[in-house]
């Protein structure tokens, strides 16, 4: 065979070669949520609070007012923590409260975070807190058990007005700190842990309520939040493409056939996954 028609077969060759294990060779992005919207409101918390509080008005004193440490939200990542707005649930056998978070000044649109339902049972009352899909994922529910009566229960007996919060973003109590920062993760979760209430409610997939129970900010979602969520709407989705979390880590990795190398995954990828 000719020298030239040889070199022209081995240069062919090695160029297919190299081509093939740079395809087999793909880089890929691996990604890592430190911590999720739902991190920051302990619903087990919120439940326990709401069990003890007086009034609507004192709830939500209750939620905001920094030495409390129950409030550790910042769904815009401002650094700020937000002001958690309470809207009362007072008709007939429905007896509870709707949670919701206004997230920015440009947007009208509140974001419910969760509701809380007192219901008489034989002996007491059971107390279930849902939290909202988008935040904490679909089905995510607690619930409580009271022997006897509970002081919320007086109040939502008491001839009033339902409570609906006057405050909001930009417009805030004197009691809450507006320029108040959240604790890391690992701090805020940490002090819950070791509560009292840590063990008092249960979780489950399925609500265990015997009464329909509406809440009137049930639809109530709101598109420009940063902080990661566990089943973001498809606003949420196109919002948070755009403004990346500073919650999330990104890192690039390249698998082959013959070897692979990848950084350490989350148990769920941005924008979704189930709690």
């Amino acid at each position: 065979m000719h020298p030239y028609i040889t070199t022209l077969i081995l240069t062919v060759s090695l160029l297919f070669v190299t081509g093939s294990l740079t395809s087999c060779n793909s880089s890929k992005t691996n990604v890592t949520i430190i911590s999720h919207a739902a991190d920051g409101l302990d619903l087990k918390a919120v439940t326990d609070a709401a069990i003890k509080a007086s009034s609507a008005e004192e709830f939500e004193k209750k939620l905001n007012i920094a030495g409390n440490k129950i409030n550790n939200l910042d769904l815009n990542e401002d650094n700020k923590i937000d002001y958690i707005k309470v809207t009362e649930i007072n008709k007939e056998k429905m007896k509870g409260f709707s949670l919701t978070v206004e997230v920015s000044a440009e947007e009208e649109q509140e974001q419910e975070v969760c509701t809380i339902q007192f219901e008489k049972t034989t002996d007491g009352y059971r107390t279930q807190t849902h939290g909202n899909h988008h935040i904490y994922g679909r089905n995510h529910y607690y619930h409580r058990s009271s022997v006897g009566d509970i002081i919320i229960m007086s109040y939502f007996l008491r001839g009033h007005s339902p409570y609906r919060s006057r405050y909001g973003y930009g417009r805030y109590p004197s009691h809450f700190s507006s320029q108040a920062k959240p604790v890391s993760k690992a701090q805020y979760s940490g002090f819950h842990q070791s509560q009292p209430y840590a063990k008092s409610s249960q979780k489950s997939s399925t609500s265990q309520s015997t009464s329909t129970f509406k809440s009137p900010n049930a639809n109530k979602v709101a598109s420009k939040i940063k902080a990661p969520l566990r089943s973001p709407s498809t606003s949420q989705k196109s919002f948070q493409k755009s403004n990346p979390s500073k919650h999330i880590s990104s890192s690039r990795s390249s698998s082959s056939r013959f070897g692979s190398s990848s950084s350490s995954r989350s148990g769920s990828s941005f924008g979704g996954g189930k709690n």
